[in-house]
């Protein structure tokens, strides 16, 4: 598992030892799910990151009238709930649903602490960060400008 961790962007500059003591402490897990299952569900607090070793997830709305509207779409290195770990409001404000059999590593928020204290971890943090941000703003700059038809 170590070394497949060290094949992500986030882990790439990270030492093996510092790695595998976090996986011994139970602080990243890697995990499979299959096509259908449901991830994380809405308002259900944020306690770790997740990368997404492979497959596909997504982030959907329900509406009261029962309609689902895809927010954002997760890939192959995409991070889950890093903008949620330190915020006051960090409840998922939508469901994580897989499109198809995926593998996360699921990283507490331990961890993450830890690991922000590494330079090397942090430029890549904080580039997820800003990706996940730009796809969000595209996402409302859409949404805003769709007709009222």
């Amino acid at each position: 598992m170590i070394q497949s961790l060290r094949k992500l962007p986030h882990f790439k500059g990270i030492d093996s030892e510092q790695i595998g003591n976090l996986i011994t402490r139970g602080l990243i897990r890697r995990h499979s799910y299959h096509k259908g299952v449901t991830v994380h569900e809405q308002n259900t607090i944020c306690d770790g990151m997740d990368i997404v070793h492979s497959g596909k997830l997504i982030a959907y709305s329900l509406s009261s009238n029962g309609s689902e509207t895809i927010v954002f779409e997760f890939k192959e290195d995409s991070i889950i709930g890093a903008n949620l770990l330190f915020g006051n409001q960090n409840k998922y404000p939508m469901n994580i649903y897989c499109t198809e059999d995926t593998v996360v590593y699921h990283i507490s928020k331990i961890a993450i602490m830890e690991l922000l204290r590494n330079y090397s971890f942090v430029i890549p943090f904080i580039q997820s960060l800003s990706l996940n941000s730009q796809g969000m703003n595209q996402k409302i700059a859409m949404y805003t400008q769709k007709s009222l038809r």
